[in-house]
């Protein structure tokens, strides 16, 4: 982290609240018929069940109280109850955000992931705000500098 006046000057985020649901929008995919453009011979092509499963993470907003040139984006990490290490979902550095997705203008910003955890999975989430400050300084690349400050959230389990 770039400890500039700049970055120290950075308001920390709160601990972001959060809730986390599985949300199903199954869906039937019928059967169709047409003609093999080759052969001239009807295909079936036979119909079939998706099961469109997703993790909804619902993240109230926090105040915009940073100012024009900072913006609050939030990470998210998981892992399953059985073991030690947390998965980063997004990726950022201290000189960029990344693909971190950023606070939505309504009260809530609505993340979706994919759902793709065995039956009775446990898995644990953790939501981190990040305000990320963007400074014009000089370099010698003409570089834009991205400060951060960081704060990791309340663990939510989500059971399958």
């Amino acid at each position: 982290m770039l400890e500039s006046e700049f970055a120290q000057s950075i308001t920390k985020p709160s601990v972001p609240e959060f809730t986390v649901k599985l949300v199903e929008h199954p869906y039937d995919v019928p059967t169709t018929y047409s003609i093999d453009k080759y052969t001239g011979e009807n295909v079936t092509n036979p119909g079939f069940h998706v099961e469109n499963k997703k993790i909804e993470i619902s993240i109230k907003n926090q105040p915009s109280v940073y100012g024009e040139n900072y913006t609050l984006y939030y990470n998210v990490r998981v892992k399953g109850n059985f073991e030690n290490n947390w998965v980063e979902l997004y990726s950022y550095s201290d000189s960029s955000s990344g693909n971190l997705p950023p606070k939505t203008d309504s009260q809530y910003t609505v993340l979706s992931l994919p759902a793709d955890y065995p039956p009775n999975a446990q898995v644990n989430f953790q939501v981190e705000a990040i305000i990320v400050a963007r400074a014009e300084r000089a370099s010698a690349k003409g570089v834009s500098c991205y400060c951060q400050n960081r704060e990791r959230l309340t663990l939510l389990t989500l059971f399958f």
